[in-house]
C-alpha cells in the first residue's frame, strides 16, 4: 500500500519505492510503499502525509481557471474513474490529448492543493525567519534567559561578572526579554495573517493572484490577461507585468 507526502527535500528521491507526483516552487508530492515509511521521517525531517487525491490530482490542474482542462489521451481511463463518468470523446488530432469539463471535484481538490502548499510554505518561512533571529545568541545563552529572569543570585552573579549594578543589569535583563517575546509575537501575528489570506481565498483565481504576488509563481496567462497583467500584442510578443524571484514577505 502507498502512502502519499508533501516534503522540500530531495533527499526521498532515494527510496526505493519512490515515485513522484509534482513539484510546485521546490515543494515535492511523492508516495511510497510501507516499506519505506520510516525512512521517509529520516530523509525529510519537514513532511506532511497527504490524501491520494491531493498528491495526483490537486497538482494536474494547479492553477487552472477555464472551464475546461487537457488530458493525456492515455489517461482517459484512470481519468473517467476518478471523474465519475465516461470520457469518449477523443480528438485524434489533438496530439494525443482531449478536453473535458473542470468538475467541481477537481475544483475543490486544487483549491485544497494551492492553500495546503502555501501553508507549508510560508510556516517553513517564518520557521527560518524565527531560526535567523535565535542564531544571533548561543543556544547556552538562550537556556540561560529564563533563569535570569526568575533566579535573582544567578542574575546578581551575572551582573557582578559583567561590572555593573544589579538593578541595571535586570532591567537589561527584563528589556531583552520583553523584546525577544515582542519579535515573537509580531512574527507569528504576520504568519497567520498571511496564512489567512490563502485560507480566506474563495477560488483558484483568488489563489492564483496571491501565489504571484506573494510567492513570485506566475499566473497562467490567461488569467494574467483577464487581469490586465499580460497585455496582448498582435505584431509581438505579448507584454507581462514583470514577476520577480523569491517570496515578498
Amino acid at each position: 500500500m502507498r502512502k502519499y507526502y508533501l516534503t522540500n527535500s530531495k533527499e526521498v528521491s532515494k527510496l526505493f519505492s519512490f515515485k513522484t507526483h509534482g513539484e510546485i516552487l521546490n515543494w515535492y508530492f511523492f508516495s511510497v510503499e510501507d516499506l519505506d515509511c520510516e525512512r521517509v521521517k529520516e530523509l525529510a525531517p519537514r513532511h506532511i502525509e497527504v490524501e491520494k487525491d491531493i498528491a495526483i490530482w490537486g497538482m494536474r490542474s494547479w492553477g487552472e481557471t477555464r472551464d475546461q482542462v487537457t488530458v493525456y489521451n492515455t489517461d482517459i481511463e484512470i481519468v473517467s474513474e476518478f471523474e465519475g463518468f465516461e470520457i469518449i470523446s477523443i480528438d485524434e488530432d489533438s496530439q494525443g490529448k482531449t478536453k473535458i469539463p473542470f468538475t467541481d471535484k477537481r475544483k475543490n481538490l486544487v483549491i485544497l492543493t494551492m492553500k495546503l502548499v502555501a501553508k507549508v510554505m510560508i510556516e517553513e518561512e517564518y520557521d527560518n525567519k524565527y531560526r535567523k533571529f535565535l542564531a544571533r545568541t548561543s543556544l547556552l545563552e538562550r537556556e540561560s534567559w529564563k533563569h535570569q529572569l526568575q533566579d535573582s543570585m544567578f542574575r546578581d552573579t551575572l551582573a557582578e561578572l559583567k561590572g555593573k549594578e544589579k538593578e541595571e543589569f535586570e532591567s537589561i535583563v527584563v528589556a531583552n526579554s520583553i523584546a525577544q517575546e515582542d519579535y515573537l509575537k509580531c512574527l507569528y501575528i504576520e504568519c497567520q495573517m498571511l496564512k489567512q489570506k490563502f485560507y480566506d481565498a474563495k477560488d483558484i483565481e483568488e489563489l492564483s493572484i496571491l501565489f504571484e504576488d506573494k510567492f513570485n509563481l506566475p499566473m497562467q496567462s490567461n488569467l494574467a490577461i483577464k487581469l490586465g497583467r499580460e497585455i496582448v500584442n498582435v505584431d509581438e510578443p505579448n507584454t507581462r507585468q514583470n514577476v520577480g524571484i523569491g517570496l515578498n514577505f
